[in-house]
């Protein structure tokens, strides 16, 4: 399956990316190749993550607890990446 993110999705990354490189560089860069590596694992996992609302699964991040929301599209075979935040923050989506 191919993967697409959303504008949302990437703003994300790069959101998260900003605040943690002013803490530590080098964190930065690992949040940013777990993401990324999460994201490529849902390529050959499309339905790892579980289920929030109609459409929307949502896969954790075990080791830094970052929440990944998408969606499958079987029939045009692409993930659609929603958003990505921390599990300390408010969330749109809550447990089903």
């Amino acid at each position: 399956m191919k993967l697409k993110l959303t504008t949302r999705a990437i703003e994300d990354i790069f959101e998260i990316s900003r605040y943690l490189k002013q803490k530590n560089p080098s964190v930065s860069l690992k949040i940013r190749h777990l993401l990324f590596e999460a994201m490529h694992r849902l390529t050959l996992f499309p339905m790892s993550g579980s289920e929030q609302i109609s459409g929307v699964r949502r896969l954790i991040t075990y080791k830094y607890r970052y929440l990944i929301y998408y969606r499958v599209d079987s029939e045009a075979k692409h993930i659609e990446i929603i958003t990505i935040q921390h599990s300390s923050r408010d969330r749109e989506f809550e447990h089903v």
